[in-house]
């Protein structure tokens, strides 16, 4: 099979993780195109890597649809749903903290799922289709001041293997779980720790397990952080405390 025949959609790739996969793709002659949340962000990231298609997606119910047409019309057989955004809350302090849960649940969780039941029937009638979603070694590892971060990637992460197990008779079709590191990106700035990867080094670890086609991507120490959690949970949350 010539994976560079993939045509590759990975979402929030206007910086941080998403663009660092975008540019390693490209620059493997793969086929990119990427998402942004606006026109501002989507220039910027093309004056980093030029000739790019890019499309507008700010997880409403509007964009998703046009996303899904334009992965329609555009013959993309892989999603990389990649879209992410972390607050850190003490969740007993005072105030509104609605608007805050709901975003990082709908980016988080509820849009890749509705944008994957929406091209579902698409990429079921394509001869190789893959879906790739990163989670987080916090859906099954716990830490303070981000319960809806955690909550909606344990969430994106049962979705993916129940997905994974309900289309396991179709063999055209991966569904595969993507499990980063703490990754130096605006997202996690102030909690750069020894051991933290670059998003180049997170590229280019996830653009191996792409070519070998595994069934889930742990990347990093991620694996060894899981095997940890499931003797031993206490120890798991001090090493990412």
């Amino acid at each position: 099979m010539n994976l560079k025949k993939d045509k590759i959609l990975i979402t929030g790739s206007t910086r941080g993780i998403g663009l660092a996969l975008l540019r390693k793709f490209h620059s493997e002659g793969f086929t990119v195109y990427g998402t942004g949340t606006n026109r501002t962000s989507i220039e910027s990231a093309q004056k980093v890597i030029p000739n790019v298609r890019y499309f507008v997606y700010d997880s409403k119910e509007t964009s998703l649809e046009s996303l899904a047409k334009e992965i329609e019309i555009n013959e993309i057989n892989v999603l990389i749903n990649n879209s992410g955004i972390q607050y850190n809350d003490s969740f007993e302090e005072e105030g509104d903290l609605s608007d805050r849960m709901r975003k990082e649940l709908e980016i988080n969780f509820l849009f890749p799922a509705l944008l994957i039941h929406r091209i579902l029937p698409v990429f079921l009638k394509k001869e190789n289709s893959k879906i790739l979603n990163l989670t987080s070694a916090l859906s099954f590892v716990s830490r303070k001041n981000v319960l809806m971060y955690s909550s909606s990637k344990a969430a994106l992460s049962r979705f993916t293997r129940s997905l994974a197990l309900q289309l396991k008779e179709y063999k055209n079709i991966q569904v595969v779980e993507v499990i980063p590191p703490l990754v130096a990106t605006d997202m996690t700035k102030g909690r750069v720790l020894k051991g933290t990867m670059s998003a180049e080094k997170f590229a280019s670890e996830f653009y191996r397990s792409y070519q070998k086609g595994k069934k889930e991507f742990y990347i990093g120490k991620t694996g060894l952080l899981h095997l940890i959690s499931k003797f031993s949970g206490k120890l798991a949350e001090r090493i990412v405390r």
